[in-house]
């Protein structure tokens, strides 16, 4: 694939130990990679001590030291570092701190949100935020979000007692935060969505502007890229490893097609405005920490490769967990991903009750045999665990997945009682492995939360405490 292969790791809303990275940077090499864009604000957290700004970094954040030799290290990979800050949604981290909570923009608790574009502390917020990042990270890049906005009745915001519209509170907003990455000496780069919605926006940005094209469906739309590269942009084409409508417990089928579909496209794209492709990977509260390797390394495999090779599977389960045949265990390593519920079922079966009653046959039929599918993936893991010689935890992380899925299954049969103490103490011993105690105040599991697509809010709906 011509152009950049990257990974995007959402650190801001679940960070692991920070050794973690350093170790998964070499991997990320083997599995063909290049750049590393690290998303470090969010609603839930903030993943680096600004210096300007350390009261909005979340507890076990990275120091600048620790992150300037994750960036050292990356190099030393063959991988740019690139950052990543929310400048103007996605921004409730900020606005949760007491100090800051008169940039909020006025709307409802849940969903989207901004900052006030027009409140005067909220540039130099940013611009503090942007300065710091310009002097920890050497890549050319800054990456400004600036997507999922959400505005609201903002006295602020209202010009002759007329309240501007969102179009223009955007564009005037954007082009401040573009600008001011340029006075950096940086390029800017943001998400394609508002562009996109709004596609009047685009005269608002600056043609050098780096547009992050993002969809995670399992087949594409090429309009969004014609869009782009036709008025003049590069693009880099993002799709996903894990997004909402792809990830319950693993990344699923629709993570699969997501993946191959965005590569396919995106070669059709090369030599016109396309400057690469990056597979993002959001939220990894959703999975184990080891449960995800497969699609990730399958990802950067199919951004380098010209056709997708039929014998992938068997060659990252051998490099992986260094099995002398792992053909079978990769082949159970994607089957597994297949055989999962897409999302959007599994949020009907285990949070809507779809399965109950006779209404729910069909429910109980896919669960069925979503369930025998897993049980044959699980039947070939389980003897390649006893004979992995490296990451064996990480391809445990797969086995314990496909018992929890298991579990999913007799639940949805009406086996209320589907969990065991003992696979979820196993499944909480999995999750934390690598998670520090900080990951649980960041999520808010201490505060009663309630995720649909969280891993262990899915164990506290099943009945976690449950015993047999």
């Amino acid at each position: 694939m011509p152009g950049r292969r990257g990974v995007m790791l959402d650190l801001a809303r679940l960070q692991d130990e920070k050794r973690e990275y350093f170790a998964l940077l070499p991997r990320l090499r083997e599995w063909g990679y290049d750049l590393l864009h690290l998303h470090l604000t969010d609603d839930e957290g903030c993943a680096l001590v600004f210096p300007r700004r350390p009261e909005i970094a979340s507890e076990d954040a990275f120091t600048p030291a620790e992150m300037r030799e994750l960036v050292r290290e990356a190099r030393r990979n063959g991988l740019e570092v690139v950052p990543e800050i929310e400048a103007l949604g996605h921004a409730r981290r900020i606005t949760g701190l007491r100090r800051y909570r008169e940039l909020a923009e006025p709307v409802p608790k849940e969903g989207y949100n901004a900052l006030c574009p027009r409140h005067p502390l909220t540039r130099e917020v940013l611009g503090d935020l942007l300065a710091d990042a310009a002097s920890i990270f050497d890549s050319p890049l800054i990456h400004v979000g600036l997507d999922e906005v959400r505005f609201g009745d903002c006295p602020r915001c209202r010009r002759g007692g007329k309240e501007m519209s969102s179009e223009a509170r955007f564009a005037e907003h954007a082009k401040w935060v573009l600008e001011r990455v340029r006075a950096l000496g940086r390029r800017p780069a943001m998400w394609g969505d508002h562009l996109l919605a709004s596609r009047g926006l685009a005269r608002a940005v600056g043609r050098d502007v780096l547009i992050f094209d993002w969809h995670y469906g399992p087949r594409l739309d090429p309009s969004g890229l014609e869009f782009f590269t036709g008025a003049g942009y590069e693009v880099v084409e993002a799709p996903a490893a894990s997004a909402w409508n792809s990830t319950r417990l693993a990344p699923t089928g629709v993570a699969l097609a997501n993946l191959r579909h965005s590569a396919a496209l995106s070669r059709r794209f090369a030599g016109r405005g396309l400057a690469g492709v990056v597979n993002t990977v959001w939220c990894p509260y959703r999975f184990l920490p080891g449960a995800a390797d497969a699609a990730i390394a399958f990802a950067g495999h199919l951004f380098a490769a010209k056709e997708e090779s039929p014998g992938f599977a068997q060659e990252f389960a051998e490099a992986s967990y260094d099995l002398r045949s792992g053909k079978e265990a990769g082949a159970a390593v994607f089957a597994l991903y297949d055989a999962l519920l897409a999302p959007s079922d599994f949020d009907a079966v285990v949070w809507r009750g779809a399965a109950e009653g006779d209404g729910g046959r069909e429910f109980r039929r896919m669960a069925r045999e979503s369930a025998e599918r897993v049980r044959a993936a699980a039947g070939v893991l389980a003897p390649a665990l006893r004979r992995a010689r490296r990451n064996a935890e990480r391809l445990r992380d797969l086995l314990v997945t496909s018992d929890l899925a298991l579990a999913v299954g007799r639940y949805a049969q009406g086996k209320r009682e589907a969990l065991t103490a003992k696979l979820v103490r196993e499944v909480e011993r999995c999750w934390t492995r690598s998670r520090p105690a900080a990951t649980f105040r960041t999520h808010g599991h201490g505060r009663g939360a309630r995720r649909p697509d969280c891993l262990l809010c899915i164990l506290a709906r099943l009945g976690a405490k449950m015993t047999r």
